[in-house]
C-alpha cells in the first residue's frame, strides 16, 4: 500500500535533527557481520531515501547516508537495496565495526523551493521520517574473556571483566590451588 501525502500526518524537520519516536528494534552485531536494515518510509515522486545514524559514541557526529554521494570513501561499506514491497531503499552494511554502532533510521528527503515576501528563492531540505529505528549494538565478545581486552570494543570491556572474574572464581572453586 502506498502512502498518500494528503491522507496521513507527516513529521517535517527543517534544518536540524531531533529524536524520532516509534518502533525501535535492537540488533546485536559482531565485528565483520553483514546486515540489512529495513526502511518503512515509502518514496514519493521527486524525493529520495537517506539513512541517518546517531551514534552513542561521545565525539562522533550524526551521519547522513545519502546514496547520491556514493563515491565518498565513508560510504564504501554501505549500499542501498530497493525494496519493492515498501517502495523504499533498505540499508546494507558490510564488515560491521564498532564505529557503525548507533541508532539508524531512514527518511524521505525532499528538496523544497521557497520564495519569501521579497521574491528571494531558496531551497531547503525537508525530511519525512519513518516510524522504525534500529539500534545496532555489539554482542558480548566471549573470546575477550580469555584474551587481551585491549583488542575488544570498549563497550564490551565491563561485561568481559565481570565474566572473566566469574569464570576465574568458578575455576578456583573446582580446581583449588
Amino acid at each position: 500500500m502506498h502512502s498518500n501525502l494528503h491522507s496521513k500526518p507527516h513529521k517535517v524537520l527543517l534544518f536540524h535533527q531531533t529524536r524520532i519516536y516509534g518502533e525501535e528494534v535492537e540488533m546485536k552485531v559482531r565485528p565483520g557481520d553483514n546486515i540489512t536494515l529495513y526502511c518503512d518510509r515509502s518514496l514519493t515522486y521527486g524525493s529520495l531515501i537517506v539513512w541517518i545514524r546517531n551514534c552513542s559514541h561521545e565525539n562522533q557526529p550524526s551521519l547522513i547516508i545519502d546514496f547520491t554521494k556514493w563515491e565518498l570513501k565513508i560510504f564504501q561499506r554501505f549500499s542501498s537495496i530497493y525494496n519493492r514491497y515498501s517502495n523504499s531503499y533498505d540499508l546494507h552494511i558490510t564488515n560491521i565495526s564498532v564505529s557503525d554502532l548507533g541508532l539508524y533510521y531512514c527518511a524521505e528527503l525532499e528538496n523544497k523551493v521557497n520564495k519569501d515576501e521579497k521574491g528571494i528563492i531558496s531551497i531547503s531540505n525537508v525530511y519525512y521520517y519513518g516510524n522504525r529505528t534500529t539500534r545496532l549494538s555489539m554482542e558480548v565478545c566471549v573470546r575477550c574473556v580469555f584474551s587481551s581486552l585491549h583488542s575488544c570494543p570498549l563497550s564490551v570491556f565491563s561485561a568481559s571483566v565481570r565474566l572473566k572474574l566469574q569464570v576465574t572464581h568458578f575455576l578456583d572453586t573446582i580446581f583449588p590451588i
